[in-house]
């Protein structure tokens, strides 16, 4: 890249490229390391976010994802929950449809939250409020801007202060930086222009060289993350591939609000018809999508005729499929097609300093609902090991995890996918026909329902991972057996708790609100029995030592629990121990009432049982290592060989703080015990 010394150059530690739902989550993490001096950019090429269209499904896990960042009540406030799957297929003598089984959308008991449907511009104005609020106002999204070129420096790629990738920007004016719709029917909005039916050449089209050219810039990075979508810019100039294969499978999508007389309108349908298939999403309000099977064909190059996809060519369609029922959309908001099709990237990293996430890592089917959820999960995941490495905490061989986390998800999801998009889009088998080529309408049902568990995001496992301790290829082992229901790598599963404190019930996940700290969650036992507060004792004062993690790992300039929190659950009677019972400072740090709680009954939510829950011993305990992202990191028992565990684990993932710059325990004044 040559240089020009009338174009400006800037130094950032992270450059995101998109502002989607990846690039979005991936700023709001980053925004709590700015504490810690990280400065983050964000561009994104569009000049507005976005107003139609678009994703709209949300998993549990996502919600639970928001809950960390405390803004999961005002999204679950606007959302739709579903709460119901309805699957109709072919009544065999009259021809037109029918309601089979119904099952619940979410499995009980799995999450607090069910799964629900918002529009992405919405869900994505809640993460940069939130985004503007924890970096004080510093972070924001620079729109209208494009990425031109893209170098990395591998000479300086191991050295931690260096800014070894230069990004080349261009301002855009207005109209280059608005997308050209690929039509307009009357007032209707197409989403063509973001649907996989344009090629990737295509892409940059709208990016006229007749436009007048804005200002330039070259920024120099420590990390960039392209979080740019499925025809990702960032992508191309890595020379990443994506690997996978399309099909002649072609779907609709159509968002309003219907007039119709069919009875699960407001329910996730699953539709199989002689007229081809669909899928039914109720939206927040009165706003329903649907997806509709296309019956176009694909020409050999593998793609459609975009020109053929008009609001009057997909309800023509749906009317067809809804028979006997009948259906309008008189204002239909928003629509586009695509093409169902299982991609994967060859490489998620280049030198752990440029990283890929989201639809530029992954494409799928819509219909499953993981687009966006996988997107932010990809980032959710990536920058918190960003912002450690960049904060001093940890050594870069972390980013490693990215990948090793995440592709396994993106295989799996993928696999499950194609599967899916199969079924749904095959031809429903009348009860004479099921040794034909076609969909058996039972097994289709069973496929989907066992399928449900993965697709809501809460049985995502991290097994190939140094930060996680589950024994293989040589790392840690957990003690599983001490809590049997908290998996390790899995997400930590969040069950009532009562504070030490005041008697108010909690969530114990919504005590370690996502600020960038592992949490080392101490399960007591019974403190009404002396022995096993005897043991705490003894596990304070090696947690309160120089030589304990949360010293070892944190600086003298960080909060003692900034970079390892300590939470304490017992399971004795909360009236029958007093607060300044427990050991200070690391456990009770005075003037901090968010670390002790118990496993009790609540004046006003009964019983949490989050022993039994969890399966744990009310005398044995346990330590559990909660990660930042509130996935499990190390099962293991409540002694000097726990501890061992603990620090073992701490010492693959963390740097060693030099002595003399510890945050040492006995820089805090412990509160003397009242004699009484």
């Amino acid at each position: 890249m040559a240089s020009d010394p009338q174009i400006k150059n800037s130094n950032v530690d992270v450059l995101i490229i998109g502002a989607g739902p990846a690039g979005v989550i991936a700023a709001d993490w980053l925004a709590r390391f700015t504490k810690y001096g990280v400065k983050t950019r964000v561009v994104d090429k569009r000049s507005h976010k976005v107003f139609t269209g678009q994703a709209d499904g949300l998993n549990p896990r996502s919600i639970e994802m928001f809950q960390s960042f405390n803004i999961a009540n005002k999204i679950v406030s606007e959302a739709n929950p579903m709460n119901e799957v309805c699957f109709w297929a072919p009544n065999e003598s009259h021809g037109g449809i029918e309601r089979g089984r119904r099952i619940p959308d979410t499995i009980p008991g799995i999450s607090r939250y069910v799964q629900s449907v918002l529009h992405q511009g919405r869900i994505e104005r809640h993460i940069l409020d939130d985004m503007n609020e924890k970096s004080n106002g510093t972070m924001k999204i620079e729109r209208g801007v494009l990425p031109e070129t893209l170098e990395v420096n591998e000479e300086l790629c191991q050295d931690d202060n260096a800014y070894p990738v230069k990004v080349g920007i261009r301002q855009l004016s207005e109209e280059e930086s608005r997308p050209k719709l690929g039509s307009k029917n009357g007032e209707v909005e197409s989403g063509l222009y973001k649907s996989n039916l344009v090629k990737d050449e295509d892409d940059d089209v709208e990016f006229k060289p007749d436009v007048p050219v804005g200002d330039r810039e070259i920024i120099n990075a420590k990390y960039v993350i392209g979080a740019d979508g499925a025809h990702s810019w960032v992508r191309r100039q890595l020379g990443f591939k994506m690997q996978g294969e399309g099909s002649d499978f072609v779907w609709g999508v159509v968002d309003g609000v219907p007039i119709t007389n069919f009875p699960d309108i407001r329910c996730r349908a699953a539709i199989h018809s002689n007229a081809g298939s669909m899928m039914i999403i109720p939206r927040e309000g009165s706003l329903v999508r649907l997806y509709i099977q296309l019956n176009l064909q694909v020409d050999e190059g593998g793609h459609v005729d975009r020109s053929l996809i008009t609001p009057k060519m997909l309800m023509d369609q749906a009317k067809a499929v809804f028979h006997p029922y009948s259906i309008e959309i008189p204002d239909i908001m928003w629509y586009t097609g695509y093409q169902v099709g299982q991609r994967l990237t060859s490489e998620y990293a280049k030198n752990d300093r440029v990283f890929i996430a989201g639809d530029a890592c992954h494409t799928h089917s819509p219909k499953a609902g993981q687009g966006m959820n996988a997107s932010m999960a990809d980032t959710y995941n990536l920058c918190w090991k960003i912002g450690h490495v960049l904060a001093g905490h940890a050594p870069r061989s972390i980013l490693k995890t990215y990948e090793s986390e995440r592709r396994p998800f993106a295989e799996h999801l993928i696999m499950n996918d194609a599967q899916l998009a199969k079924l749904f889009s095959g031809k429903p088998l009348s009860s004479a026909e099921l040794n034909e080529l076609g969909v058996d309408m039972k097994d289709f049902e069973n496929i989907l329902e066992r399928g449900i568990s993965f697709f809501l995001g809460t049985s995502i496992e991290y097994f190939n991972s140094t930060a996680t301790a589950n024994g293989r290829d040589g790392r840690l082992s957990s003690k599983q057996e001490l809590a049997k229901n908290i998996p390790v790598g899995q997400r930590f599963p969040s069950h009532q708790v009562v504070s030490q404190f005041d008697g108010r019930h909690y969530h114990l996940v919504d005590t370690m609100f996502a600020d960038g700290q592992f949490t080392i969650v101490l399960f007591a036992g019974n403190m009404d029995k002396q022995v096993n507060r005897q043991r705490l004792q003894t596990i304070a004062q090696r947690l309160d030592s120089d030589d304990g993690v949360v010293s070892k790992y944190t600086p003298k300039d960080r909060q003692r629990d900034g970079v390892i929190d300590v939470k304490t659950v017992h399971c004795g009677g909360r009236t029958n121990i007093e607060v300044h019972e427990f050991p200070q400072p690391t456990i009770y740090p005075p003037g901090t009432y968010n670390k002790l709680y118990v496993d009790d009954v609540s004046y006003h939510a009964g019983h949490g049982e989050a022993y039994k829950n969890y399966d744990i011993s009310k005398e044995d305990g346990a330590v559990v290592v909660v990660r930042p992202d509130h996935f499990v990191g190390l099962v293991t028992s409540l002694d000097g060989a726990g501890m061992d565990d603990v620090d073992k684990y701490f010492s693959g993932l963390l740097k060693t703080v030099p002595a003399e710059q510890r945050n040492s325990a006995k820089d805090i004044k412990v509160i003397p015990q009242p004699k009484v």
